[in-house]
C-alpha cells in the first residue's frame, strides 16, 4: 500500500491487527512508477525474509531510500 501516514491512522492499524495480516507500505507518496518499483525490487529479498521470519500482524514502512522501519502495531 502507499500511505505516508499510515501510522498515525488507527482504524487502519486496529485493521491490520485485527485480520493478522503483515503489510508493507511505501511512505513516498510523490515516487513515481519506475522509483517505486526500484525500491522495491532492491529491497524484496529483504521483504521476503520478512515475510517468512515475522510473527504477523506486522507492519513494515518502506521509505523512497529503501529503508524498512517497523511500525509497531500490538
Amino acid at each position: 500500500m502507499r500511505d505516508q501516514r499510515v501510522k498515525y491512522r488507527a482504524l487502519e492499524i486496529s485493521a491490520l491487527h485485527s485480520a493478522g495480516v503483515g503489510a508493507f507500505v511505501l511512505t513516498a507518496g510523490h515516487a513515481t512508477a519506475q522509483a517505486t518499483a526500484t525500491v522495491i525490487l532492491a529491497k524484496l529479498p529483504k521483504i521476503l525474509n520478512i515475510v517468512r521470519s515475522e510473527r504477523k500482524p506486522f507492519l513494515y514502512t518502506l521509505g523512497i531510500t529503501g529503508a524498512l522501519s517497523r511500525v509497531k502495531i500490538r
